[in-house]
């Protein structure tokens, strides 16, 4: 597909385990842990709620269309359709204005369908099919909170120049020089992307340039508070957590990586990126001020997810990961279209794998495969506890 922001992980060829040892530490997240026997089940940890849904939103394109290749770009009719529990409950047509067929602009929040459109001057925001909001200029969301009556947003231009903090479209924080912290879509931030809830204030971070170096802020409720970096260090990430900011170093202990992630977790908060060891990259998650915590996932490039002690990965070719043992992979031409494509359910990661050879989107439990049909592509995973009928 033409100028989509499709995320493909590279990942190594061959996937040698053998070659990156995992560490053996014993208790490594200060808790038991929840483990695996037989690559199926957990003997441990906490189990989801039965009355957990599980949401879905993929785009469709008319039988027949080579999506692929998308000649049309554009022009070709789409659907976006928000699926719950495996059943279509919502479907957004591209003649709505509302949408777009990029992966990267097709949320789920709070068991909703968002969607996000930039015609050639504005940039429309729309909650299950409606538009809920407008604003001038062309941009992409990067987080948005829904705060009482308020729709708080934090987006940047296409160009990548730059953010704008808004409330209900109206200007309260314009930077031309900086960069946000986070992502829609990242693991590590959940639903509401880089803008987010942290004790009753909405909170972001950026760094932007500043003389000889960057400058880093935190922003909570509006105030923006500058962080002291020690010199010559360098930031991959930052987030306020418990009121408390937490800065990832790309230099953590042994480690050294430029994606680290901060994911809050048991006794603190955790670091997981990709890093290099012996000359070849290892997937992992460690405790930054608990030098023996430390977890190696896989070798190679992979998206890393974490939550109640357990970490998981996946490789470019949607591959699953825990504790170097492949637990599922979606064979044939699987691929993860974003990385909002897995979330948690409970202590399972569950995968949402796109085949385009097959119009198959296939889903892993994580324990279980199963599959919808599909002649297009999944956008986003997530799960919402239902609300009493």
């Amino acid at each position: 597909m033409k100028d989509k922001a499709i995320f493909f992980i590279a990942a190594a060829t061959a996937m040698i385990l053998s070659s990156c040892d995992l560490l053996d530490i014993g208790n490594p997240f200060g808790s038991p842990r929840t483990v695996r026997t037989g690559g199926n089940t957990r003997d441990s940890g906490s189990s989801a709620r039965a009355d957990t849904a599980c949401y879905l939103a993929a785009v469709r394109f008319e039988d027949g269309y080579d999506w692929q290749k998308d000649e049309r770009w554009g022009t070709a009719d789409y659907d976006v359709i928000l699926y719950k529990d495996g059943e279509a409950v919502l479907t957004v047509s591209s003649s709505s204005g509302v949408c777009s067929p990029d992966p990267d602009l097709v949320h789920i929040v709070d068991g909703h369908l968002l969607t996000e459109r930039a015609d050639n001057s504005s940039t429309v925001i729309a909650l299950d099919g409606k538009e809920i909001l407008r604003f001038e200029g062309r941009e992409v969301l990067k987080g948005i909170v829904f705060d009482g009556d308020d729709i708080l947003t934090l987006s940047h231009l296409r160009s990548g120049a730059g953010f704008t903090f808004r409330r209900n479209g109206t200007v309260l924080m314009e930077k031309s020089d900086a960069e946000v912290f986070g992502d829609i879509g990242d693991p590590s931030y959940g639903e509401t992307g880089a803008l987010y809830m942290d004790d009753g204030a909405v909170s972001f971070c950026y760094t932007a340039a500043g003389g000889k170096s960057k400058t880093y802020c935190s922003v909570r409720d509006g105030v923006e508070t500058p962080e002291n970096l020690t010199y010559g260090r360098t930031a991959v990430d930052m987030k306020v957590i418990g009121g408390q900011v937490i800065l990832a170093y790309t230099q953590s202990g042994l480690y050294t990586s430029d994606d680290w992630r901060i994911f809050a977790g048991p006794d603190g908060y955790w670091f997981a990126g990709n890093t290099a060891r012996g000359g070849e990259r290892c997937a992992m998650v460690l405790c930054p001020y608990r030098s023996s915590d430390v977890i190696r996932i896989c070798t190679g490039e992979a998206a890393v997810y974490f939550a109640d002690g357990i970490a998981e990965a996946i490789d470019g070719n949607a591959g699953v990961y825990e504790d170097g043992e492949l637990l599922w992979t979606p064979g044939g031409h699987g691929l993860l279209t974003t990385r909002a494509c897995a979330a948690w359910k409970g202590t399972r990661l569950n995968v949402a794998a796109s085949d385009p050879e097959s119009d198959m989107v296939r889903l892993w439990n994580g324990s279980e495969e199963s599959s919808l049909e599909i002649h297009g592509y999944a956008c986003t995973l997530a799960f919402r506890v239902s609300p009493a009928s």
